[in-house]
């Protein structure tokens, strides 16, 4: 069980990683990238605990150095610059979606659409307001830069949000479609056939006239 549990949170690390890396450059130093499909598509498929450690160990990689990231940058210092407090905002935004969303979108026993959709921006709302508030703390600290609260907004939100909310549709949909070919993996899966299998058993185990 640990074995399978370690496979899937790797599997959706490795997601992350690869959505991070397309990317579309922007004139303030936060660049569009696909990472948030990733975190939403995880959020979705997993458990809360999965959900989160999976981005965990997607935010590891960048600190131990491993270029994972829209700019290629890693390492401690990345993470602790201007756009560091988005990458940490991944967490909440995991835990807040699967948590609201129960982590079962994906197995077709999710909460309906528009709940769906309204746990995901919950969970982009604190991504954002995290690492909004990191942006200011970072360039305000730097006496050549100045942003107000409605610069960052304007460079660091506002240019995203249509973006997002095509990748939380997106997302909706391809979880419902990957869920059933990784369902063997998934912790906690539904027993589909368990009923079925029940009756077969009953079927067979029953006495037979003599």
């Amino acid at each position: 069980m640990k074995i399978r549990r370690t496979v899937v949170c790797a599997l959706f690390t490795a997601l992350i990683s690869v959505c991070s890396l397309i990317s579309i450059p922007m004139p303030a130093s936060v660049p569009i990238t696909l990472a948030t499909l990733g975190v939403y598509l995880c959020a979705l498929m997993l458990p809360p605990s999965h959900a989160v450690a999976s981005v965990a160990a997607y935010l590891a990689l960048v600190a131990v150095g491993i270029p994972v990231t829209a700019k290629g940058g890693a390492g401690m210092g990345y993470l602790l610059g201007p756009t560091g407090g988005y990458l940490f905002g991944y967490l909440p935004l995991a835990g807040v979606v699967s948590l609201l969303a129960g982590g079962r979108f994906g197995r077709g026993r999710g909460r309906g659409h528009v709940a769906t959709a309204a746990a995901m921006a919950a969970g982009t709302l604190c991504c954002y307001a995290l690492g909004t508030a990191w942006f200011l703390v970072v360039m305000n600290g730097n006496p050549d830069t100045h942003y107000t609260l409605g610069g960052a907004l304007a460079a660091c939100v506002l240019p995203f949000l249509p973006g997002d909310a095509l990748k939380i549709a997106a997302s909706m949909g391809l979880s419902a479609r990957l869920y059933p070919g990784l369902s063997r993996l998934l912790p906690n899966r539904p027993q589909a056939n368990a009923p079925t299998n029940a009756r077969a058993n009953a079927h067979h185990n029953a006495p037979t006239n003599v």
